[in-house]
């Protein structure tokens, strides 16, 4: 029991992560080249000389990719921690 409730507590910690990347993820998408966050990374990468790569990393298909590899991480800890409070519960 003491693994699977250690296991649900880390996959909740994953959740609670991923969530917050996903929604980090989900703004950037929603407000695309509007946002001062990634106008300053494309600034930077500029002087730099990876311009190009940056504009390819802030397109909005590789944003939206982004979105919802996020979102489908977020959905399996979600399920990892769920599975694991059950087997939890179960084998009490």
């Amino acid at each position: 029991m003491s693994n699977h409730l250690v296991m649900a507590v880390i996959g909740f910690a994953a959740f609670v992560f991923f969530a917050l990347i996903a929604l980090l993820a989900q703004n950037f998408h929603a407000t695309g080249r509007e946002n001062s966050y990634l106008k300053g990374r494309l600034m930077i990468a500029r002087k730099l000389g990876s311009g190009w790569f940056e504009q390819l990393a802030q397109s909005p298909a590789a944003l939206l990719l982004q979105k919802w590899i996020t979102f489908a991480l977020a959905t399996a800890a979600l399920i990892f921690t769920i599975w694991h409070a059950a087997m939890a519960t179960i084998s009490e």
